[in-house]
């Protein structure tokens, strides 16, 4: 049983860094480095009424709170999932809302269709994951 634990812990770990240096490395990009988000084609492929910068500005405070969640979850703390997913569904929703306001041929590439719920992959595993290592307790009550 012990074996099976540690490999379920080892089987977490491994998506939770890859998610932990994805947007770790994402919100280095667009702030210290040559992200899409900061090119002139970008900023103005936007109809005019909608405040790109503050979407952006949203778009890194979800991701320090996936990176919070994260970093919550490998210390197995119960909140982690929680602010996972609020961090990670409410960046889905935006990258939605960004394709539907946007004209720039990448932002549609990237984003167009279903392709944001792609980015609900490894949350899914880290949860079943994390829910095999550390089962919730049911209570005894009846609804």
């Amino acid at each position: 049983m012990k074996s099976t634990s540690k490999i379920l812990k080892i089987a977490i770990v491994i998506p939770v860094l890859f998610l932990l240096f994805y947007h770790i490395s994402k919100l280095y990009a667009i702030y210290f480095g040559n992200d899409i988000v900061n090119s002139n084609d970008f900023l103005h492929s936007f109809q005019d009424n909608i405040p790109v910068s503050a979407i952006i500005t949203i778009q890194s405070i979800l991701r320090g709170i996936i990176i919070i969640g994260l970093t919550l979850i490998i210390f197995r703390k119960n909140i982690g999932l929680v602010l996972m997913w609020l961090g990670i569904g409410t960046l889905i929703s935006t990258q939605f809302f960004i394709v539907s306001q946007s004209n720039h041929e990448l932002i549609l590439s990237i984003h167009s269709g279903l392709k944001p719920l792609k980015g609900l992959i490894l949350p899914i595993v880290i949860t079943y994951l994390y829910n095999k290592i550390k089962p919730t307790k049911i209570s005894n009550h009846v609804f």
